[in-house]
């Protein structure tokens, strides 16, 4: 891609930062279409789901069927996996192969750049885990969504005070409110806290310090952050 209209926003340079982001729905799917159209070359997703008609309104995942001339088969991307259609779809708005889909649960691997875009706390518990104290992640982003709001918190994880900090925003799924199944997405949502993600990745790349918190309730845009 010719990125020669961002380049004194984000240097060519800074492209081939790793990233891993955790979570090929809502959130992550969103986020790794603008990663890719920003051109990171090395971008790396874990999820271990398969896609389901109610996801193609609110997630960035393509609904198609495609038949394959060579195997004689028809692929279907409700049902199969989302971190394949999701690569399908990064490839095929920015022309490039810097995509790599890993159709199981993070498995650990560090980054430079580590975002979680998880549904449950647990998931998340688990994730901070296993990047707590690591000097490899330079940078941890960890993203929550409701119906029309979001949380986007994003710290370093080698350092003390965000891990205090960080660490008292976790709690049990018990804790955590409950929409209705028919309010939990929707589209301008995710594309939202994608945007604020990438934001923040942009910023860390540059050397602009990011805010520790965000919480956004999208329909009165009123915006709360914290250092």
């Amino acid at each position: 891609m010719n990125l020669w209209r961002q380049l004194d926003i984000l240097p060519e340079d800074k492209l081939k930062t790793p990233i891993i982001v955790i979570g090929a729905g809502g959130i992550g799917s969103m986020l790794v279409l603008l990663l890719a159209k920003m051109g990171f070359e090395n971008i790396t997703v874990y999820d271990p789901d398969t896609i389901e008609d109610h996801n193609i309104p609110n997630q960035m995942l393509p609904y198609w069927s495609k038949y394959d001339n060579e195997t004689c088969k028809t692929y279907k991307t409700v049902g199969g996996e989302k971190v394949w259609a999701l690569g399908e779809l990064a490839r095929h708005i920015t022309g490039e192969d810097h995509y790599t889909g890993i159709s199981t649960r993070y498995d650990g691997k560090l980054a430079p750049i580590i975002i979680s875009g998880v549904d449950s706390m647990e998931s998340r518990s688990g994730i901070w885990q296993s990047i707590r104290m690591q000097t490899e992640c330079k940078l941890y982003i960890d993203a929550r969504m409701g119906s029309e709001t979001c949380a986007v918190y994003t710290i370093k994880p080698y350092a003390i005070d965000d891990i205090n900090f960080y660490e008292k925003t976790l709690y049990s799924d018990v804790e955590a409110s409950q929409e209705s199944c028919t309010a939990k997405a929707i589209i301008y949502n995710t594309a939202f806290i994608g945007s604020i993600i990438a934001s923040r990745v942009k910023n860390y790349l540059v050397g602009v310090k990011n805010k520790r918190e965000i919480i956004a309730e999208i329909t009165t845009l009123d915006i709360l952050t914290r250092d």
